[in-house]
């Protein structure tokens, strides 16, 4: 009987330890965890804080707030900039001017550009209107499915965020060439709001690009991004060309193409063939021409051109 007793004192003595092992391997787990997710938040708080833009200009106003997200398209983390107006009137509806940066960039360009006064203030600068500045898969993606799809995430989360009526989608060399593109090929729900586009020595035939551009590094990007040569992968360079969708590009849009005479990164003779495009369907359009090289044009021009699709520069 004793023995007995024993034994089982001894059996319970055994599973009090093990319950008491089992809780503390739990705690243990629960305060890593719980320290995981201090170091995560204090990172998000930090990738999304308010900065002031000082790339190259001391006297810049204009603010960005720096995003994170999980792409839905393959779950990659990345970042985008969120500028809000200098006036924000939340009764109003609000425009969502979307730029696309160029080749071995980021989302910074726009707060980066210009002397004096940044590309973002001249955005922000109007009432209700909004900058988004996306990073679509940053440096050099030429718009591939998985940049179209995160610009498209991007966008959408602003629309959920504001009231957004109207977007214009602006971008300069690499983003002027797949701005177009997305406003023509967006989902219904963004590109019934799209009413303007800015293509900045841009290309509307990546294919022609390819063949007339003279820097190696834009080829290279371009071969890494569509798995090939325009030769080998026709189709790929034809998906993301915006000529091979102007038919769906509603005619209601606006659009603004500014040309680099001496440009041969991105000859002046695309943005022609763009323009020409776009004559024979019958959509609005202004052609800018400046006697410059492959570079980004004074702020002025960004500001005649987005005045141009917003109508109010006839």
């Amino acid at each position: 009987m004793r023995k007995r007793v024993l034994i089982a004192l001894l059996a319970v003595s055994c599973l009090l330890n093990a319950a008491g092992i089992t809780f503390f391997v739990l705690f243990l787990s629960s305060e890593s965890h719980n320290k995981s997710l201090k170091r995560n938040f204090k990172r998000q708080l930090k990738d999304i804080e308010i900065v002031r833009a000082e790339a190259n200009q001391l006297n810049s106003s204009a603010i960005l707030s720096r995003r994170m997200f999980i792409s839905h398209f393959d779950g990659v983390p990345d970042s985008f900039a969120v500028s809000p107006p200098f006036l924000l009137t939340p009764t109003k509806s609000v425009t969502l001017v979307v730029y696309l940066h160029g080749q071995n960039s980021s989302y910074l360009e726009p707060f980066e550009t210009g002397a004096g006064k940044c590309l973002a203030e001249v955005i922000i600068g109007r009432n209700n209107t909004i900058l988004l500045s996306c990073n679509y898969r940053a440096p050099a993606s030429w718009g591939n499915d998985a940049a179209m799809s995160d610009i498209t995430q991007n966008v959408r989360e602003m629309c959920q965020e504001y009231p957004v009526t109207r977007i214009i989608v602006m971008g300069t060399s690499m983003g002027g060439s797949i701005a177009p593109t997305f406003a023509a090929t967006a989902p219904p729900d963004i590109k019934t709001r799209i009413t303007g586009v800015v293509s900045v020595e841009g290309a509307g035939n990546l294919a022609s690009l390819y063949n007339q551009t003279t820097m190696t590094a834009v080829k290279d990007a371009m071969f890494v991004s569509f798995g090939g040569t325009p030769e080998t992968q026709p189709q790929a360079y034809a998906g993301r060309s915006f000529l091979t969708h102007i038919n769906e590009l509603p005619q209601t849009v606006r659009f603004a193409v500014v040309s680099a005479h001496k440009d041969k990164v991105v000859p002046p003779l695309l943005q022609k063939e763009l323009v020409d495009a776009l004559e024979n369907a019958h959509i609005q359009h202004k052609f800018i021409e400046l006697d410059i090289h492959h570079e980004a044009p004074a702020i002025s021009v960004y500001h005649e051109a987005l005045e141009y699709v917003l109508g109010e520069n006839k």
